[in-house]
């Protein structure tokens, strides 16, 4: 019989027409949330705000190079590109 590290990584693995989200979008939760068979993060404004003043350091680089192209075009207000900007990790 198989050993699974947790119960989300067993449901993942034995039932794959359910897809795991993972309701945060901090790397650390993000790593765990993959090695246990999550197929995505959400994109909670909220909960992206309480990341980024938590995390900056882990997501200035990438927010770095998604600003321009942001701004060139106008189409979504800065704070949707932030949140896109997790969303698309």
């Amino acid at each position: 019989m198989k050993t699974y590290e947790s119960p989300l990584q067993e449901a993942a693995e034995r039932f794959p027409q359910t897809l795991l989200w993972n309701d945060s979008c901090g790397v650390a939760d993000l790593n765990l949330a993959l090695r246990h068979g999550a197929t995505g993060a959400t994109s909670n404004p909220v909960i992206v705000g309480n990341v980024m003043r938590k995390e900056m350091a882990d997501w200035k680089g990438r927010l770095n190079a998604l600003m321009p192209v942001c701004y060139k075009h106008r189409t979504l207000p800065p704070i949707y590109c932030v949140v896109v900007c997790v969303a698309v990790i």
